[in-house]
């Protein structure tokens, strides 16, 4: 009789871990398809309004943006990730609070020196640069801002605030950028560059780092007890292997739209970055999981709790593997009337949107796999992985863009 009572306990307790799976997945995957949506129609906006052009030189600039950030932050996003997690579940709020000073202190500093070695090389080989020096100031500005951003992100994520994290981030800040792009465009007939984009994304960016340091000290605050008597333990290292991921993943990401720009010109990386816009649907389903599941899978390994990380795992494979099926059937089927939004001449694209989305089906389908390998300290497998790609990566740009182009 023990026995039974015993198993009709750990089924209740697994249905109840699985109903709580389910509302964290399906609120996840919904505020991400609405994310989804604006961010679609942010692009259809930008297209429409600066040409593909400018809009090329738009994604180029933000792609270095992207890069330097990368390299600012050293990986501490990932590190923190991993750490500030455990601390909040274990209720370590001491070293919680020193992680997170440390790092901003860290990336702060990082990053303002990076942006000036830039404005510094860019001034002493100024007469070989042909872009306007207003964008490139704008752009060397937004790289701190990013950086920063990135961190408190991360942040709120660790200590259970997924659901802000992702109306800022993914709903918020997009809609912002749209109801100030068509208020310009459409009430003061504003003539927007991708100069002025860049401006009001860093004004919101820098909107959303204090209000994220608003709630995270606003969090602290009601434990602050908990600060006064508890030992404070080493600082955390930046781990190397981390920061290497995250510059291979970001360098795959971005290499495309380089390498793009360097062999044909900016319209294809126009034509380039709205086929991968379309493409994410496929994997949107599973990025919107790893919001949550990130540091879920950190929690449960370093509390040993093997047998929930697995049902978790399975859970989120199975939801993923639908939803890679039904939005591989919709790029297929409406994937040239999607490209038509952005302008007649975008149809070019849709082959491209097909190759990328049926390419990153295997990828996807071995599910968080990534987040699997870096938040249970196997991060050095995961950079071979990457290491590897990367060099597959690099080599087939060199050899097929100049012989095929964008396809």
């Amino acid at each position: 009789m023990p026995s039974l009572v015993g198993s009709e306990m750990c089924i209740r307790d697994r249905n109840i871990i699985n109903n709580n799976d389910f509302r964290i997945t399906t609120e996840s995957i919904i505020i991400k398809g609405i994310g989804l949506v604006l961010s679609f129609v942010l692009n259809i906006i930008l297209v429409k309004n600066l040409g593909h052009e400018d809009y090329g030189r738009y994604i180029y600039f933000f792609s270095l943006i992207n890069f330097f950030s990368m390299v600012s932050i050293f990986g501490m996003d990932k590190t923190i990730l991993r750490y500030l997690s455990r601390y909040y579940i274990s209720k370590d709020f001491a070293n919680l609070n020193s992680v997170l000073k440390k790092t901003v202190t860290f990336v702060l500093f990082s990053s303002l020196l990076i942006s000036f070695l830039i404005l510094f090389t860019i001034i002493l080989f100024y007469k070989y640069f042909s872009i306007q020096f207003s964008l490139i100031m704008i752009s060397i500005l937004f790289i701190p801002i990013k950086s920063l951003s990135d961190i408190y992100t991360t942040a709120i994520r660790a200590i259970g605030k997924i659901r802000l994290h992702l109306l800022i981030n993914v709903i918020i800040k997009p809609l912002s950028l749209i109801i100030i792009i068509t208020f310009l465009t459409n009430l003061i007939n504003a003539n927007l560059g991708s100069f002025d984009i860049f401006i009001y994304m860093a004004i919101i960016n820098t909107l959303i780092i204090i209000f994220f340091i608003f709630n995270i000290n606003k969090t602290l605050s009601k434990i602050k007890f908990e600060l006064k008597n508890k030992k404070i333990t080493k600082t955390i290292e930046v781990s190397f292997y981390l920061f290497f991921i995250q510059t291979i993943s970001l360098f795959n990401t971005n290499i495309d739209n380089i390498s793009l720009n360097y062999f044909t010109d900016l319209t294809q990386v126009s034509f380039f970055a709205v086929a991968t816009k379309l493409s994410l649907l496929v994997g949107f389903s599973l990025n919107a999981m790893n919001v949550y599941l990130a540091p879920t899978i950190s929690n449960l390994f370093f509390t040993n709790n093997f047998i929930e990380l697995q049902n978790k795992l399975s859970f989120v494979a199975r939801i993923n593997l639908v939803f890679i099926f039904i939005s591989t059937l919709a790029i297929t089927i409406f994937g040239e009337f999607f490209l038509r939004l952005f302008g007649e001449t975008m149809v070019e694209a849709y082959i491209v949107s097909l190759i990328l989305s049926f390419g990153s089906i295997f990828h996807l389908c071995c599910g968080s796999v990534t987040y699997i390998l870096i938040m249970t300290k196997f991060e050095k497998i995961a950079a071979a992985i990457f290491a590897t790609s990367t060099f597959f990566n690099i080599f087939l740009n060199l050899m097929l863009i100049p012989l095929y182009g964008i396809v």
